[in-house]
């Protein structure tokens, strides 16, 4: 089993992408970490259910957002995802 971490992001950009089987997900880049490889946080919507919509809807208004990733061998998966847009308060 991977194991979670936690961060807060200020400084970061999201791009939409559609992999190979037509399906979205997102890119969120800390602009703070670049050029260290692990900058780089992938959000599919089967990972991230409950904060799927507020992603797609919102993301260009966000300021700072928390996520939860597991990094693995193919890089960090964002498990769990908060917003300065929605009501879940991030737990440290």
């Amino acid at each position: 089993m991977n194991e979670t971490k936690k961060k807060k992001l200020t400084n970061f950009k999201i791009i939409e992408k559609t992999d190979a089987r037509g399906q979205g997900y997102y890119i969120i880049l800390d602009n703070n970490e670049q050029g260290t490889g692990k900058n780089a946080y992938f959000c599919w919507e089967q990972t991230l259910r409950n904060a799927w919509n507020d992603l797609k809807r919102n993301r260009d208004n966000w300021k700072e957002i928390d996520i939860v990733f597991e990094e693995n061998e193919k890089g960090n998966k964002v498990v769990e995802l908060f917003s300065d847009t929605n009501s879940l308060e991030f737990l440290v």
